[in-house]
């Protein structure tokens, strides 16, 4: 579908949709022009209305099917995660380092968290930023 190139999960998902939409919109196409040749048929009103959702009901297990058979082609064209080890950790001589904490650090800056200021040292970095910058 995407030819040599894996596309973004996102990507993958907006296509998805759109594939969902177009099938749904196929059904609704032929369920309406099945409800006419069944309105033009010979019968009674109520055996065409009987008929109608005998076929309204055949007609949404059919699309069931079809969508969990899109759906299994698409999921086998799903990327692995490549969440693997991006390499060795190096710390200073003395640091110990939690097993965890070297594995997490190991999966690289996308792993990593960024350490929260308290607002009395914000505001210390505010008064050392004003000092330092020239009086105009």
């Amino acid at each position: 579908m995407f030819g040599g190139f894996h596309p973004s999960a996102g990507h993958a998902k907006r296509v998805c949709k759109i594939l969902r939409s177009e099938a749904l919109r196929q059904a609704r196409f032929y369920r309406e022009a099945l409800h006419l040749q069944i309105d033009r048929g010979p019968g009674s009103r109520s055996a065409k209305a009987r008929k109608r959702q005998q076929h309204a009901a055949l007609i949404e297990h059919a699309l069931e099917n079809k969508w969990r058979q899109e759906l299994f082609v698409l999921r086998q064209h799903k990327r692995p995660s490549d969440t693997q080890s991006s390499g060795q950790v190096h710390t200073e001589d003395g640091v110990s380092v939690p097993d965890f904490v070297r594995q997490t650090i190991a999966l690289g800056p996308k792993f990593a968290f960024e350490r929260q200021n308290s607002p009395a040292e914000l505001l210390s970095m505010v008064h050392d930023v004003s000092k330092r910058a020239p009086d105009g």
